[in-house]
This record gives structure tokens, sequence and C-alpha cells, in this order.
């Protein structure tokens, strides 16, 4: 009886013994067993703006609050945080908060852009390296704003432009469907300047000094302006959001979305020759056509900053953007062939000449033509970015000149040769070594415009 009683009550003591050993040591992190080891990740408590959140205001900064809280938790590292806002790794400013983290706080460089979408990750740890990934998307959106505005709504546009003294008349703006194809004018009154938006849907001009995007096939006329007499030169931006152009001694600056118009600066002669780079970033132009001394202004246009350089700042005779990035290609007081970065560097020297140099084009794959004049005639010219020239075709043997000429992305060459008087446009293909006479003659062409 005693052996049973003791057997009773050593199983009893057993049993509570289990029960206590279990429920000791077990804590909120989850750990149990008396393990104070810091489990749980850093977590954010408050985003601003929201995640999905629309019609955020062009001007908004970012606020992030992360927290890192629990019985053993060891708080924020600090080093390991990491903020993106687009893809850019970005440096926002830092507060110890009550919740054994940061609040994190990021004034973008410039302003988000009508209708875009945002979006930032956040990466950090705490101090034992559990880790937080964590991330939002929002939409700037003014009230009203439809961001659904796009100019490239059709198919693109095959063929070439030029600007031409069609048929010794008065300059027009003409349009090729295709190399060797009738020509087709646009109507309405001489163009300052002639071009393609960025997806070829129209053909952008300023005949009569007023802009418009037209269409053609469909019989489309869009007036991006409203001023008439008073705009030229237009460009529009490669992302399709922004329109530049010159308004008397103003270079102004249109947003498509909500055609709300800033003048990015003012000057007497006012610009010409507008051309974006390929990313949007930059504008470029030269000074207007009352300049004796044309000069080449280039704005980055995330704070508004002109870039300039002493080197290229006067005497510029044409210029060129890379199809590729930032890079330029500039002729200078007629006779000096110059590549330049705008991002960084100096502007290198690529080719010097003592006769006339004219009509640059920079082509794909890093290759810069141009034409020299010689007493004899013309010989268009290619060199690559280390300046090596080698001639393309020569001219001299006809007494020949070039007196405007394009490149497609294909290395094929379009160009108005004037012989004795008499302009027609010549095609001819760098590859191939083959050439032959687009049109028979129509006139003194001024600019061709071809991708």
């Amino acid at each position: 009886m005693k052996k049973a009683i003791s057997f009773i009550l050593f199983a009893v003591f057993l049993v509570l013994a289990i029960i206590l050993a279990c429920s000791s040591g077990t804590e909120p992190d989850g750990n149990g067993n008396g393990d104070t080891t810091d489990v749980l990740s850093p977590y954010v408590s408050f985003w601003n703006p929201s995640d999905g959140e629309t019609e955020v205001p062009l001007g908004t900064s970012l606020y992030v609050s992360i927290c890192d809280t629990g019985e053993y938790a060891t708080g924020v590292n600090q080093d390991s945080i990491q903020m993106t806002v687009q893809g850019d790794v970005v440096s926002p400013a830092l507060i110890t908060n009550s919740c054994n983290g940061y609040d994190l706080r990021y004034v973008p460089l410039s302003r988000f852009d009508y209708c875009e979408t945002v979006s930032v990750v956040i990466d950090v740890t705490d101090l034992v390296g559990n880790r937080l990934l964590d991330s939002i998307v929002f939409y700037i959106e003014e009230p009203g704003d439809t961001c659904t505005f796009t100019i490239d709504t059709l198919p693109p546009i095959p063929g070439f432009l030029t600007r031409t003294f069609l048929y010794g008349g008065p300059i027009q703006a003409v349009y090729f469907s295709s190399v060797g194809a009738g020509l087709q004018t646009i109507s309405g009154g001489s163009p300052y300047s002639v071009n393609f938006t960025p997806g070829r849907s129209f053909i952008l001009t300023d005949i009569g000094g007023d802009v418009r995007a037209i269409n053609l096939d469909s019989s489309i006329d869009v007036p991006l302006t409203d001023e008439p007499d008073n705009e030229k030169y237009p460009a529009l931006s490669p992302d399709g959001h922004t329109l530049a152009f010159s308004r008397g001694g103003d270079i102004v600056l249109k947003n498509l979305y909500t055609g709300i118009e800033e003048i990015l600066t003012s000057t007497s002669q006012g610009g010409r020759e507008f051309s974006f780079s390929p990313d949007s970033a930059y504008l470029a132009y030269r000074s207007g056509s009352g300049s004796l001394n044309p000069k080449l202004f280039v704005w980055r246009l995330s704070d508004k900053t002109e870039i300039a350089h002493s080197t290229l700042y006067n005497d510029v005779d044409c210029f060129d953007w890379s199809p590729a990035g930032s890079e330029i290609a500039v002729i200078k007081s007629s006779n000096m062939l110059y590549y330049w970065d705008v991002e960084s560097g100096t502007p290198d020297l690529l080719y010097s000449s003592s006769y006339l140099i004219d009509h640059v084009q920079f082509s794909a794959g890093g290759y810069i033509f141009f034409v020299e004049g010689f007493p004899a005639g013309d010989i268009i010219k290619v060199t690559d970015l280390s300046g090596t020239v080698t001639d393309i075709l020569d001219l001299t043997s006809e007494a020949s000149t070039v007196e405007a000429m394009g490149i497609s992305n294909d290395m094929e060459i379009l160009y108005c040769k004037n012989t004795g008087g008499t302009y027609s446009i010549m095609y001819y293909d760098v590859d191939g070594a083959t050439g032959y006479e687009a049109t028979g003659d129509i006139g003194l062409t001024t600019q061709i415009v071809w991708y």
C-alpha cells in the first residue's frame, strides 16, 4: 500500500514538473524555453503617401516610419537602412523615433512629373540581421488631370520629311512615304521646321507660327499651341510629356497633359532647332535666327539648370544628339567637330579642317556623319568617337554640294544635292556603297528628317 501511494505521489510530482517546465520561459516573441534571441523583423508603421494612393501632388515628400518592437527587440540598424525611389538609391533624413527605430523623410531633388507612377522600396535589418523588405506604389495626379493623354495614338508614319523651296516657290513642309515615292505637301503656309513626334504617329510642324501635330492619312490636325504667328521650332520630348518651342524671346515648355506652360528662360534672340536628348533629360537649342554669333544652350530639365561649356558656347553651326544617351555632336566655327557628354567631361575635338564642315548627324553605333566642303565640291564623311575619319561619298567629281542631310538607323543617307542650281534628293546606302536619285529637281531643301 505504501508503495502504491509513493508511486502516485511520484507521478503527480512528475506531471507538475513537466507543466511548470513547459510554462516557464514562454515570451511574446514566441521563442519559448527562456530564449531571449530577437527573431522578429522590423516593420513599417506608417507610409506617406500610402500604397496605391492617387492624386498625390507634384511636390510631395516621402515619409516612412520603421519600428522594431517586442520584449527582446534589438532595434533598427541605422547603417542598414536603404531607400530606393524610382530605382535610384536615395539618402533620406533619419530621426530616432519612440518605437526603437527611425522616421525617414526624403525630399526629391526635383518634383515628380504629372501622371507619374512612383515606386518606393525600403530595405532594412535590425541589429541581429532580421530583415524588412517592403515597397509601395503611388500616383502623381493633380485634381482634374486625366493621365491618359498621348500624342502617338496612331501607327507610325513611314518615310521622311523635308523643308523645301518647292520648285523654286515658297518654302513648304513636304512628306515622302518612302524613298522614291511621290511627294505630298502639308498645307497652311511656310514652316520654320519640320519633325516627327517621337513615336512617328504625327508630323510636328510650326506652319505659320502655329505648332501643330498632323496625320495626313487620318486628316487629323491637332493644334498644340494657341498663339498663332509667334511659336516656332517645336520639339516633343521622347516620353511625350513636354513640348518645347520658341515664342518671341521666350523658351517655353508646355506640359501636354495639363496644358500648363512654363517659361524656361528668356533672351532677346529666343531659340531655334530645339531637340530633346533620347531620355528626355536634356533640352538643347541654338540661339535665334537673328544671332550673329549662335550659341549652344543645354538645359538639364530635372532641376532647370543650364549646362554650358566655354569651348562650345559661341559660334555653333549645328548639333545632334546621340541616339543612345546624353552625348552630343557639335560643329563650331564652321570647321571644328566636337563630341561632348553633357553629363561629365570636356568636349573632345574629333576633327578640324581648313575648309567648311556642316550638316552633323549622330548615327547609331557611335558614328558621326558630316559634310566637308572643298573648292571642287563636297564630301560626306563619318568619324567614330576616337576621331578616325572616313570618306563616305565624294561629290567633287560632279562639282556638287550638300544642302541638307538625314541619316536612318540603318546607316542610310538622304541628302539634297545641288549641282549647278539643280536640286535633287539622293539616297545612299553606306553599307552597300550604292545610291540613286530619290527625286528629280524639286528645289532647294534645307532640312531632311529621317530615322
